[in-house]
């Protein structure tokens, strides 16, 4: 057994796995030696994503479809897990609807609300509470770097993500106490099919410094334990680094609004129906 399988294995959970960075973070465990748990709504991509890690790495794998936006996400997701010892948990599923906030269905918001905050909220709670008697294990946190200022015409995603990153940072400090490594990661844009999905932004108005999913979940895995956060790429660190201690929030709000703005084709609304998990942890190009 190595080093990484000794301190956070034998089982990974990771959500939003059917592809993008949950599907990237999985391969990567997988190559790591870890088993894992797949969890997602699309179950044949899941299946799909399962048959291709137990080929490449020869790890096992369960898969759970199970929709994550809903109120019992996380008891379906602990009691179909409770005959493993998972040591990692990976909150990476998440999505939201880009655009002006009052175009939006408050129910569908209201979905995106447990989507990218209740239920990683829940999972930390459940996968902690088994894995600090043990006294090891970690949990990576996927947010956005969206999550560190409002963010116009990605209001509601941007609040979730801020939520996010305040709780992994807490929990990174309390959860030291029993072992357990906790990490947040937040991607600045990622190219992904969830990225390509969205029909009513256009990327190429403004100049944006694209990753690729390989590159985040490397560094991800790489922070883990060593820090509290990280945020993929030296221009999105700057950035970041430039929107939270350089300019005043209201002109940084006002920036990323204009931003935003542009990108965004305000005649053509997005889907109206909430609750599907993106393959990237947030799905709006972070």
């Amino acid at each position: 057994m190595n080093e990484f399988v000794s301190r956070y294995g034998p089982w990974a959970l990771v959500t939003g796995a059917s592809s993008g960075i949950g599907s990237e973070f999985a391969d990567q465990l997988a190559g790591r030696g870890m088993n894992l748990v797949l969890v997602g709504r699309r179950k044949a991509l899941l299946e799909e994503n399962a048959h291709g890690l137990e080929q490449r790495h020869g790890t096992a794998i369960r898969v759970l479809p199970i929709d994550l936006a809903t109120a019992d996400a996380v008891t379906q997701i602990d009691e179909a897990t409770g005959d493993l010892k998972i040591g990692l948990l990976v909150n990476n599923a998440g999505g939201g609807l880009p655009g002006a906030f009052l175009d939006h269905d408050v129910g569908s918001e209201m979905q995106f609300v447990q989507l990218n905050s209740v239920t990683p909220m829940g999972l930390a709670h459940v996968f902690a509470s088994r894995m600090a008697p043990h006294g090891k294990g970690g949990i990576i946190f996927v947010a956005s770097t969206m999550g560190y200022v409002g963010t116009p015409y990605a209001a509601n995603y941007a609040a979730t993500k801020a939520y996010i990153i305040a709780l992994g940072e807490a929990l990174h400090y309390e959860l030291a106490r029993q072992g357990i490594d906790v990490l947040v990661v937040s991607p600045g844009p990622t190219r992904t099919s969830a990225v390509d999905a969205l029909h009513n932004v256009d990327f190429d108005r403004v100049p944006l410094n694209w990753m690729e999913p390989e590159e985040v979940v490397a560094m991800g895995l790489h922070a883990l334990g060593k820090q509290s956060s990280v945020i993929p790429g030296e221009v999105n660190t700057l950035v970041s680094f430039l929107v939270q201690h350089v300019l005043p929030r209201d002109l940084a709000t006002s920036f990323l609004g204009s931003l935003l703005e542009r990108m965004i084709d305000h005649s053509e609304q997005p889907p109206r129906k909430g609750g599907e998990e993106s393959d990237t942890g947030g799905g709006m190009g972070r």
